[in-house]
């Protein structure tokens, strides 16, 4: 009897200790290994929680990671980085026109579609309405006169709103010009007709100068005027 207690005494104790639980975020035979940092945190505690001999994540991984230890991201064509924790299967679908288990495949959309599921309508003026998957652009060009990269412009408006956008620059700059023309017009005529009655003032001041000279002059010789008229007479 005492035999088989020596015997069962140290198995007790050898066995216990190996079997404690770890503090949280802690593994390992000596609970003296972290938790895999990708390990979804325990709300209460803030804190990954794993399994205390593998590590394994028991409370499943971040948003974008899979796998036990949750060292695998999933797919970034995953919708929200989301997967399966176990197959990496994208949960919630993909993004854009992405499809299959892992978003890794495109889905092509019929012609004249375009948009993440394929909802939305290629300009009816691109060439044979087909337009990238993704952004609506025209690829084969647009129909007519139609022009920009979704071939919603025709060329006549560019035509009309180069006019408008020259009339309202040519328009302002033409009264601007009027005015000043009219200006100079105005300076010009009133300078014309300050010089034509200054020379008509001078040539009337030159005329009265003369004839009183002329006057001075016969005054200074003492000659005095003929008169015609009684020389006609004693004859």
């Amino acid at each position: 009897m005492l035999n088989i207690f020596a015997v069962l005494v140290p198995t007790f104790f050898l066995v216990v200790p190996g079997d404690r639980l770890c503090e949280w975020g802690k593994y390992g035979e000596h609970c003296n290994l972290t938790c895999p940092v990708n390990c979804a945190l325990v709300p209460s505690r803030n804190v990954q929680y794993c399994n205390r001999n593998t590590g394994k994540c028991l409370g499943g991984c971040r948003r974008g990671w899979h796998g036990d230890l949750c060292d695998q991201s999933c797919s970034t064509n995953c919708l929200n980085r989301t997967c399966n924790q176990q197959t990496g299967h994208c949960t919630l679908g993909c993004n854009g026109t992405n499809t299959g288990d892992f978003c890794n495949s495109t889905r092509q959309c019929g012609r004249g579609w375009y948009g993440d599921t394929c909802e939305h309508p290629c300009s009816s003026n691109c060439v044979e309405e087909r337009c990238n998957q993704t952004t609506g652009v025209c690829v084969l060009g647009c129909n007519g006169t139609y022009t920009r990269e979704i071939c919603n412009i025709t060329t006549v408006s560019n035509i009309k709103e180069e006019a408008d956008n020259l009339a309202a620059i040519l328009v302002p700059v033409f009264l601007v010009v009027a005015v000043f023309a009219a200006v100079v017009v105005v300076l010009l005529w009133r300078r014309r007709k300050n010089r034509a009655q200054n020379a008509g003032a001078s040539f009337n001041e030159e005329l009265l100068l003369s004839r009183g000279h002329t006057d001075e002059e016969g005054a200074s010789s003492g000659e005095t005027p003929v008169q015609t008229g009684n020389m006609n007479e004693g004859r």
